[in-house]
């Protein structure tokens, strides 16, 4: 199963950028059977670090519009 993030970036109700992530669940759950529920807390830490990243780029972007 994948997990679906979408974010609209909007101005004046205008959409001007996107972000798209998803999320693999069965990989997750891999890592967390062979490592442990840390290391797949860990993995679902560092999916959140990139996205964050990712969505700050493009927020940098928009208000510099």
């Amino acid at each position: 199963m994948n997990i679906n993030i979408s974010t609209d970036l909007k101005v004046n109700k205008k959409t001007v950028d996107s972000l798209s992530v998803v999320l693999d669940t069965e990989e997750l759950t891999k890592i967390v059977k062979t490592k442990g529920l840390a290391a797949g807390n860990q993995a679902i830490d560092k999916f959140v670090a990139r996205y964050t990243v990712d969505l700050k780029k493009k927020l940098a972007a928009a208000i510099n519009q």
